[in-house]
């Protein structure tokens, strides 16, 4: 029996709206960059790796920009380092801007750290400040952060 591949695309107003599924083999196969409405779930907004020590991005995403600017650093955000060095144990304090609205999403942040063999993921600990753009990522150390908006 042969398979044949086919979408239907469709205005839902209850239920499903799009869906895709496979018998064999991948389901979805997406050439370029996803995007989904800032107030809904399931899609990554934003994500960033950001240098441990610094306040350097290294790689990015922001899903409401296109082309090369959604992908190459800075992305539309931007990171301020706020070292507190006199802390016990040191932490490090970034500030980053992700130019949208982000004190309503689910977001996910971590550390690798070589405490331990193979890689122990440290902890982030996320605030919001009073700029809702604007989060403020407290890690244990200045080791390398990345953050998930979604």
């Amino acid at each position: 029996m042969k398979y044949r591949t086919f979408i239907v695309i469709l205005a839902a107003t209850l239920g499903t709206g799009f869906l895709i599924e496979s018998i064999s083999g991948q389901a979805l196969v997406n050439g370029g960059n996803a995007q989904q409405t800032r107030d809904k779930c399931g899609f990554v907004k934003a994500m960033i790796f950001t240098q441990g020590g610094t306040a350097t991005i290294v790689r990015c995403f922001n899903s409401y920009l296109s082309g090369d600017a959604a992908t190459t650093p800075p992305c539309g955000f931007s990171v301020r380092d706020l070292w507190q060095s006199d802390s016990t144990p040191p932490v490090e304090l970034h500030e980053v801007n992700f130019g949208f609205r982000v004190d309503d999403r689910f977001i996910n942040t971590f550390t690798p750290s070589a405490r331990v063999i193979g890689i122990y993921y440290g902890f982030g600990v996320i605030t919001i400040t009073t700029n809702p753009n604007i989060l403020s990522i407290i890690t244990e150390d200045r080791s390398d952060c990345t953050t998930f908006v979604y």
